[in-house]
């Protein structure tokens, strides 16, 4: 039994270990297809044209209400928009 518990600890302190990279980075994110409204209204935002934005993702938000995208550049758009009092 001695003899196999030996040759067991012999084993895992001199067998050569297969060595893992420590880091191996993000896991790429597969590609999405463009959304036409969402680079409208970006292009709109970068133009500072807040009213064109609004409208394009008014739009965009009712087709899809539960989209980040749309609703965070709606929300920014109404906040910096010209109708700030």
């Amino acid at each position: 039994m001695k003899k196999y518990l030996l040759a067991f600890i012999l084993a895992l302190f001199v067998a050569p270990r297969r060595r893992l990279r420590a880091d191996t980075g993000p896991a790429p994110t597969p590609a999405r297809p463009k959304d036409a409204a969402l680079e409208r209204a970006r292009d709109a935002i970068a133009q500072k044209d807040w009213a064109a934005a609004q409208s394009v993702l008014k739009d965009a938000v009712a087709r899809d209400p539960q989209n980040a995208d749309y609703n965070n550049l709606y929300a920014y758009s109404i906040r910096k928009g010209s109708n700030r009092t």
